[in-house]
This record gives structure tokens, C-alpha cells and sequence, in this order.
């Protein structure tokens, strides 16, 4: 195993680190044990901070590790090609890593509306729900509709000219303060639906915006 610590953003060879970047080396072994403790946050990037600052962290430190390695610890051609192939393939697996581990990751949840009801779909969504309005794509935007985001969950809003709500298919929402929208969903008469079961343990409930289109809340 290398035996490294920290310096000026890069690490010797004179010391054990005690953090997590111990065990990152340019060895035949480096991507592996690096994809693996990638892995075990995998879960845990979303909900706790702490553990996605530390993977920021594991990343820099990995490209310094690889730099320095590179020039430092090896020698020969040989060398050098080999540390370009392992900051290569880490670089390929942290792309792979950053799109959830798998192939697909979620950009958008498209929902039907009428024609010409934009102002009707600002009001719910901006106004009570509280997304902020996306302007959309010059070209995109003479088919009418309106896009919608709160933090990384877009919502977009497509005409139909014949236009069916989606009662049973619906976007699931997590919300960071659940009471407080449901006070503000009340106060605007919007029918909520409360379900006695927990799902995964949390409070939840359907309402449906201005069209009919099923919408679940989900407490954080």
C-alpha cells in the first residue's frame, strides 16, 4: 500500500494519511478501491452533506495523487503512460459515478396542459408550489407550455391539443417543508388527498394542479 500524507495539496511519500485518501495510489489497484469507496456513498451523496463534501474532497485529492505520482514516484516511459491510463479510467468511472452509477439519471417530468392556460400553470407551480419559472428555448417556445424548476426537479408543461389529465401516472415531489406547503395548498382551496400509509416511513399526500394532473408530496 502507499504510503502518503498530506502536503500543499498533493501527498509524499513520508507519512500514513489519515484520511480517506490513504489508500489512493496510481497502483494496478488505485481505480478499484477508488470505485469502492465511491460506491459506499453512493446512498448518501443526496442526504448528507458531510459525506458529499468528502467525495469533492476524495476527488481533488485523487488528481493531485495521480500528478504527482506520475512525476514523482515512477519513472520511464512506462511510467508516464501508466499514470495517464489510471487518471483516464478514474476519470471515466467518477463520470459514471456522477450520473447515480447507472446509465440514465432524471432531467425532466413532462405533464399535459390545455392551450393558452400558461398563466393558470405560473399561478400553481410558481406561485403556490413555489418552482421558479425556466424561460424556454426560442423555438421551443411558439409550441406554448412552460417549464418549471425547484433545485435540480424540472417540471415542463407541454401543450395537448387533445388534452387528457393524468390521473393515476404522476411526479412524486420530496419537500423540504411539507407543513408549511400544505398550508399554503389549503389557503388556495386545493383539494389534498392525505394517505394513512407512510411511504418509506414519511408522511405523504396527492393533490392535482390546475388541470387535473396528479401531483405526490412527500415530506423530507
Amino acid at each position: 500500500m502507499a504510503v502518503m500524507t498530506k502536503k500543499t495539496g498533493c501527498f509524499s511519500s513520508n507519512e500514513t494519511s489519515r484520511d480517506g485518501a490513504s489508500f489512493i495510489s496510481t497502483s494496478s489497484n488505485t481505480v478499484e478501491i477508488f470505485w469502492k469507496r465511491m460506491v459506499l456513498f453512493r446512498d448518501a451523496l443526496r442526504d448528507d452533506p458531510a459525506k458529499a463534501e468528502e467525495y469533492r474532497r476524495l476527488k481533488v485529492a485523487l488528481a493531485d495523487t495521480v500528478g504527482h505520482n506520475r512525476l514523482q514516484y515512477l519513472d520511464g516511459k512506462a511510467a508516464v503512460v501508466a499514470g495517464v491510463v489510471a487518471e483516464a479510467e478514474v476519470r471515466r468511472m467518477e463520470k459514471r459515478y456522477e450520473m447515480n452509477s447507472d446509465l440514465f439519471r432524471l432531467d425532466h417530468v413532462q405533464l399535459a396542459m390545455p392551450a393558452s392556460q400558461e398563466k393558470v400553470a405560473r399561478e400553481f407551480y410558481v406561485d403556490v408550489l413555489g418552482f421558479e419559472e425556466v424561460p424556454k428555448p426560442a423555438e421551443l417556445a411558439k409550441r406554448g407550455g412552460a417549464w418549471f424548476r425547484s433545485g435540480s426537479t424540472n417540471i415542463h408543461l407541454g401543450v395537448d391539443p387533445e388534452f387528457v389529465a393524468a390521473k393515476k401516472a404522476h411526479p412524486a415531489l420530496r419537500c423540504m417543508e411539507y407543513d408549511a406547503l400544505l398550508e399554503r395548498l389549503a389557503a388556495h382551496a386545493v383539494s389534498i388527498k392525505p394517505d394513512a400509509i407512510p411511504f418509506e416511513g414519511k408522511r405523504h399526500c396527492y393533490i392535482a394542479d390546475p388541470f387535473g394532473n396528479r401531483i405526490e408530496l412527500i415530506e423530507c
